[in-house]
């Protein structure tokens, strides 16, 4: 991955997100966007992982959450015409957002994907 970078994922990509975080001078500008289900405890445990750097989309019903995290991705494509995008969780999710940028002409962009799951799927790896 090279900068500048966008990184989008879920709960499965925080170890990712935590990693980033600790590189982001050298990586500067790295983007990281997260859907994450609510949950009580979430803004705690943010605070405790060090990720106040990272975008959190709060899941919602028919994914109406989804349309700011295409927004932001196609601002930072629309930016950094040479990005490098990194798309992890998900499977539908990374297809949507892979769809929504092809859509910005993003020829000139890396992608490195890597869906951890898939609704109703098991063992993607």
């Amino acid at each position: 991955m090279t900068a500048p970078a966008f990184v989008f994922g879920d709960e499965t990509t925080l170890g990712l997100a935590i990693a980033l975080g600790d590189m982001r001078p050298a990586l500067s500008p790295v983007t990281i966007s997260l859907e994450m289900t609510p949950a009580d405890d979430l803004n705690e445990v943010r605070q405790l992982l060090g990720l106040g750097h990272v975008d959190i989309h709060l899941r919602r019903a028919d994914d109406a959450h989804f349309s700011a995290i295409e927004e932001r991705a196609t601002r930072f494509l629309t930016t950094y015409p040479s990005a490098s995008f990194v798309l992890t969780g998900k499977s539908t999710s990374i297809q949507r957002l892979r769809r929504s940028l092809r859509k910005e002409n993003d020829k000139t962009s890396a992608y490195q994907n890597k869906a951890y799951w898939a609704p109703g799927k098991t063992g993607l790896d």
